[in-house]
């Protein structure tokens, strides 16, 4: 994301920031990607900061929430690269991340998750309170 804090597309502008969110599976070592950041921003006299969150999440296959998350939806158990709170919340307890059939709905009143078959699955609330899916 960039942010020109307010200045013109077309000038040359006294400040600017770039968010660079950067995700990845618990599997992957990120030191030689945040590492290459690091160099470039240095070689270009950028100021750049980290911010990390928690690590990814990432409960293991064989641990029973997972068991049951497969059984309730009837879908295996996969790693996407999807920015959740359960980078922090996996420090409390296990987590399982249920997302909408296609991303295109995510994160809007349309997004629904559905389970097996088609039908019975996990509801999602939409803005306005209606519980739908299934």
């Amino acid at each position: 994301m960039l942010d020109n804090h307010g200045a013109a597309m077309n000038v040359t502008v006294p400040k600017a920031t770039a968010r660079i969110k950067f995700r990845y599976s618990r599997s992957i070592d990120p030191s030689p990607i945040v590492a290459a950041v690091e160099a470039a921003a240095a070689r270009a006299g950028v100021t750049l900061d980290v911010i990390r969150q928690g690590r990814p999440p990432e409960t293991p296959a064989d641990h029973p929430f997972i068991r049951a998350a497969e059984a309730a939806t009837g879908h295996a158990a996969e790693t996407r690269p999807f920015g959740t709170d359960a980078s922090e919340l996996q420090e409390i307890a296990p987590c399982v991340i249920l997302g909408p059939d296609v991303m295109d709905t995510a994160h809007s009143p349309r997004e629904r998750a559905h389970g097996a078959a088609g039908g019975g699955g996990a509801g999602v609330p939409p803005a306005d309170g209606r519980l739908t899916g299934g």
